[in-house]
């Protein structure tokens, strides 16, 4: 049914008939609403070019096996999955990658032992063997 509109001058009067017809109204606007909110049918035609992502390509999200064996190229990652991938496939640091040059002037006892800490190596025990070595590495 089509909304009638109501002229209202400063005579109409706000009875049970008019009030019922505002309320009406209200209930058939937030009907309507509700309807419209619930299709899943694309009602407007919208296109992924409308919102912006035309140049987006339909993948899939990437596996965690996908991601750590870069098994598949038509894929996205999350950066769960990211972390996953950098994980697997990155090289473990190694104390042999750190270029030692003039020991004297650049590594003391201190920054040799925080690098090889935040490489990821645990000094445990066998600390007193490591600063002992460097101290004869540096001629300590």
């Amino acid at each position: 049914m089509a909304y009638v509109k109501t002229n209202w001058t400063e005579t109409t009067p706000i009875d049970p008939t008019n009030l019922n017809k505002i309320e009406g109204g209200i209930e058939t606007a937030e009907s309507s609403v509700v309807t419209h909110e619930a299709k899943t049918n694309n009602p407007h035609v919208t296109t992924k070019t409308h919102v912006g992502l035309g140049s987006v390509l339909n993948y899939g999200l990437a596996t965690t096996l996908e991601a750590q064996t870069g098994a598949s190229n038509l894929k996205y990652m999350t950066p769960i999955r990211t972390k996953e991938a950098i994980l697997a496939l990155a090289p473990a640091p190694s104390a042999v990658d750190v270029p030692i040059t003039d020991a004297g002037t650049y590594f003391t006892t201190d920054n040799v032992e925080q690098a090889l800490q935040d490489l990821g190596y645990t000094l445990n025990a066998s600390r007193g063997n490591l600063i002992t070595s460097v101290n004869n590495i540096l001629g300590s």
